[in-house]
């Protein structure tokens, strides 16, 4: 993925949380991790935020609110649009999305 299509990923996933009313990070980073972030409302140091961006051919991601428990699940593209070709890595990669969204889940309850 280059330049210009990880910028024009990054917007598109930046429309849908504007669109969901999910409050933004300042930066958006594309890999294989959680990052949490800072809402308004949280007290100083509790970042109840969370997105994850995949840099794949057919990028996906999830957004929301660890507090609320809510989570809302992206891709840059329609399933309708996605080549028979690219289906199998598109189903690893929710599945690797999903199993990582799980186990922070699951540490952040153990914080608490």
């Amino acid at each position: 993925m280059n330049y210009d299509e990880q910028y024009e990923t990054m917007r598109k996933f930046r429309f849908a949380m504007i669109d969901s009313d999910q409050a933004m990070p300042e930066y958006i980073m594309m890999d294989f991790n959680i990052h949490s972030y800072q809402l308004s409302g949280d007290s100083d140091g509790i970042e109840n935020g969370f997105y994850m961006l995949t840099p794949c051919t057919i990028p996906v991601g999830i957004f929301g609110n660890w507090k609320e428990g809510t989570r809302v699940d992206w891709c840059a593209v329609s399933i309708k649009k996605i080549p028979v070709e690219y289906l199998g890595a598109y189903r690893r990669t929710w599945l690797l999305t999903d199993a990582m969204y799980k186990s922070a889940k699951a540490k952040r309850a153990e914080m608490k």
